[in-house]
């Protein structure tokens, strides 16, 4: 069984075939409970995401309806209490599912052991989770379903922890001299995601080490106008000061130092 809200929510039943609710509110309460998962929510705050202020006079006794509904879908989806079941625990319902077979925590997991790997100096080990951790992703966190208010805001802090992800595999990478085999995947990266200064930073910082500084400084004009053109402002202190560098030819040590991970040495 497979359980997923790194993209849309998914539900895979033994064989492997998508058996995901259609209805649009017994999809907000999976995603619901799949985001708190091994946590009791409760059932006011249940109601409050399918309904928010226009709840009905039977909006409890729909919930009941609707967890049944889910309970049912899983028994036809052949998954055994050992891998998920609703559980009633005042003063709501929690989700218990098989962590192996959700990819929230296998995504945490990874990076999680990511983090241990780099504390030990294990660079190569440490890119290898959050590539593995990247790798479960379907595209945005519970896309297509996240209109209620608790599911936004999940929605983008799981984002952001994916645009950290890639920014911190990509900074392992660079410190361990791969530079070059970054810069494509860098141009992909900062087309779908214009405004990011740091994956910018980080393109810039790769071409630039590559001996390549006509290709760094175009890329730096490319940020500049895209931020004054969307938000009116100029780049950011640390995107100024790699500009000079690159204009004055200096070196960068990718190291642990400065806010973004790298310093410059010198000319």
């Amino acid at each position: 069984m497979k359980f997923g809200v790194l993209g849309p929510v998914y539900i895979a039943d033994v064989a492997g075939r998508s058996c995901a609710p259609h209805a649009f509110k017994l999809r907000v309460l999976l995603a619901t409970l799949l985001i708190r998962y091994d946590r009791v929510v409760s059932t006011e705050y249940l109601m409050g995401e399918l309904w928010a202020d226009k709840q009905p006079k039977t909006a409890r006794t729909a919930m009941q309806v609707y967890v049944s509904s889910l309970r049912k879908l899983f028994q036809e989806a052949s998954l055994s209490q050992d891998v998920v079941s609703i559980v009633t625990r005042p003063p709501g319902y929690m989700l218990e599912v098989d962590k192996r077979e959700f990819d929230l925590p296998r995504f945490e997991e990874g990076m999680k052991a990511a983090r241990q790997a780099e504390d030990q100096g294990e660079l190569e080990a440490a890119a290898y989770f959050i590539s593995d951790a990247l790798a479960l992703w379907r595209g945005p966190a519970l896309y297509g379903i996240c209109d209620a208010a608790g599911l936004q805001t999940a929605a983008r802090r799981l984002n952001e922890l994916r645009m950290v992800a890639f920014e911190r595999r990509i900074l392992i990478d660079l410190k361990r001299g791969r530079g070059n085999e970054l810069i494509g995947e860098l141009y992909a990266l900062t087309d779908e995601y214009p405004l990011s200064e740091r994956l910018w930073e980080y393109l810039i910082l790769a071409l630039h080490n590559q001996g390549r500084p006509g290709d760094a400084l175009r890329a730096y004009d490319m940020i500049r106008l895209q931020i004054r053109d969307e938000l009116g402002l100029e780049p950011g202190a640390s995107l100024r000061q790699l500009q000079q560098v690159v204009l004055s030819r200096g070196a960068v040590t990718v190291t642990q130092d400065g806010p973004f991970g790298y310093a410059a040495s010198g000319t």
